[in-house]
C-alpha cells in the first residue's frame, strides 16, 4: 500500500506540482501527475514548460509519441498512466478507484489550495479518502 500525502495550504497548485517533479526528478523518481480536464492538462503542460528557465522537466500527455523515456506523464484518466514512484493529484474530485492507484504509485501527493473553491474540493477529496477506508496523511509544508 501507498503512502497517501494531502499537501495542504498550497497558494498555488501547479506551481507546487511543479516543485515535487523537479524534486523527483533530482531524485531519479519516474512521476506522472493526474489532472480532470483537458484544459487542466494543457494549463499544466503550459506551466512546467515555463516553470525554471534554467533546466527542463521532461513531460508529455499520457498516451503521446511524445513521451520518451523517463519523462513524467500527465494524464486525465487514472486507467492511462503508468505505473510510477510517484503520483501528484492537481484533480477537482476524488478518484473512485483510489485502492488501485494505491498500488501503483508508492508515493501519492493529493495538492490541496489554501483558499477558495480548490480548498473545498480538497476537503471533499480528504472526506471521500476517508468514505473509502484510506488514512491520508495531512502535510502542511509552511509548517
Amino acid at each position: 500500500m501507498s503512502d497517501l500525502a494531502f499537501h495542504t495550504g498550497i497558494p498555488d497548485r501547479q506551481l507546487y506540482a511543479c516543485r515535487a517533479l523537479k524534486k523527483a526528478q533530482r531524485l531519479g523518481m519516474s512521476a506522472c501527475v493526474l489532472v480532470e480536464t483537458e484544459g487542466d492538462l494543457r494549463s499544466f503542460d503550459e506551466r512546467l514548460w515555463a516553470f525554471d528557465n534554467t533546466s527542463f522537466i521532461p513531460h508529455g500527455p499520457a498516451g503521446s509519441a511524445e513521451i520518451q523515456r523517463g519523462a513524467f506523464v500527465i494524464g486525465r484518466r487514472p486507467s492511462e498512466l503508468p505505473a510510477a514512484d510517484l503520483l501528484v493529484m492537481l484533480t477537482h474530485n476524488a478518484p473512485g478507484n483510489m485502492q488501485d492507484l494505491m498500488q501503483r504509485f508508492p508515493k501519492i501527493i493529493d495538492v490541496v489550495a489554501s483558499a477558495g473553491t480548490e480548498l473545498e474540493e480538497g476537503r471533499s477529496r480528504y472526506r471521500s479518502y476517508k468514505k473509502q477506508g484510506l488514512q491520508p496523511k495531512v502535510v502542511n509544508p509552511k509548517n
